[in-house]
């Protein structure tokens, strides 16, 4: 029981130190410039004495550029970093408390925090890439496992922020994280950016919206609420400037004489005519942005989509490469076993082969011996004649 224990504790040691041996070598690789990284994952794994070191790390996956970026901006600026989580911890704090006032001033400080950590490192990229630099950081605040994830530096594909204030608690989740993590072989459940993350993305990306997309959303129906109110508020307060100015026109009427009342009656019809076109170009303008805005969300969803499709492939043609390497590697198994059975069988033939070119020397040497015998009794026979 003693040895068994003692075995135990020597392996869980083991574990720990290869552990942090993969830790260590994960942290060199992803500080190293996103292009550079193949390369030097592939020399750091020929060049480590242990194999199982070695594979662990052949299985260490390139960051997409997003998740690179916001790796090299975790070791450029921890301060950012640490002021994200503890703002994470705050909104967690306030939620717990019910404090509406607290939650509504750290909601606030959140946006700021984050658009400016998202500006400051992926101004220069493109919308999409900007967009995941947002949304990681943005879950860094939401989560705190993605708040150590980012913090740590070693992301392998962006983060989604979920819904973890909503109710109180943590439902949603990071529907992508991602992060390399040695301590179980880049397998954690935390996300597609893990090694093997896939199986956390295909959990959380069927049949629901993610939440970034859902506050943006909210966020742009306010906005047109709270636009056709203040439309319906300048409708109103023309109707009663109209109003007005019709009471007025009459006053002048009477004043000045009706012709002078029409013209000016006219001119003022001409006016609100102008007025009304030029609102109605900008209720077109509104509409047009909005169309664009939904054709926007709906190339996004399609982008997802085949995201997510090609994720589905990859998965199946490794599973087919590894049934194939199982096969493969059987098929060699069995040629090995035939191989060496054949290799006793000729052991075997050999042995007898040589034993029967013993016993065949033996029995010819007997052969000549009897007939050199004979021969000598044939000569020494006295003559019959």
């Amino acid at each position: 029981m003693d040895d068994a224990a003692a075995r135990n504790d020597a392996d869980t040691e083991a574990d720990t130190q290869a552990d942090a041996a993969l830790y260590d070598v994960a942290a060199e690789l992803y500080a190293l410039d996103r292009d550079e990284f193949t390369q030097a994952r592939n020399e750091r794994a020929r060049s480590v004495g242990d194999r199982d070191l070695a594979a662990r790390i052949r299985k260490l996956r390139k960051p997409t550029v997003a998740a690179a970026r916001v790796n090299r901006f975790a070791r450029e600026h921890p301060d950012r970093v640490r002021r994200l989580r503890t703002l994470g911890d705050e909104l967690r704090s306030a939620h717990a408390e019910l404090d509406g006032d607290r939650i509504r001033e750290l909601s606030q400080r959140r946006r700021e925090l984050v658009g400016e950590a998202a500006e400051l490192e992926a101004s220069d990229s493109g919308d999409g890439v900007s967009r995941e630099v947002h949304d990681t950081f943005d879950a860094a605040v939401t989560d705190a496992g993605a708040g150590e994830a980012v913090e740590r530096g070693c992301l392998v594909s962006p983060l989604r922020p979920g819904d973890v204030f909503e109710g109180g608690g943590f439902e949603g989740g990071m529907a992508g994280a991602g992060t390399a993590s040695p301590g179980t072989q880049g397998e954690r459940s935390r996300g597609e950016g893990t090694v093997g993350e896939e199986r956390s993305r295909g959990k959380r990306s069927t049949g629901r919206r993610e939440p970034a997309e859902a506050a943006r959303t909210g966020d742009a129906d306010r906005r047109a609420q709270a636009g056709r109110q203040d439309r319906e508020r300048r409708d109103k307060k023309q109707q009663r400037r109209a109003r007005n100015r019709h009471d007025r026109l009459r006053d002048q009427e009477r004043q000045d004489g009706r012709e002078d009342a029409r013209e000016t009656e006219q001119r003022e019809r001409e006016r609100l005519e102008h007025e009304r076109l030029d609102q109605e170009r900008q209720e077109r303008e509104r509409r047009e942005e909005e169309r664009r805005e939904r054709e926007r969300r709906e190339e996004e969803r399609r982008e997802r989509e085949r995201r997510e499709e090609r994720l589905r492939e990859q998965r199946e043609r490794r599973r087919q490469r590894n049934a194939e390497l199982s096969e493969a590697r059987e098929a060699l198994g069995d040629a090995v076993t035939e191989l060496r059975e054949a290799e006793a069988a000729e052991a075997e033939a050999r042995r007898r082969t040589s034993a029967a070119r013993k016993a065949f020397d033996a029995a010819d040497r007997r052969v000549h011996e009897a007939e050199i015998a004979l021969a000598d009794v044939t000569d020494t026979q006295p003559d019959q004649t």
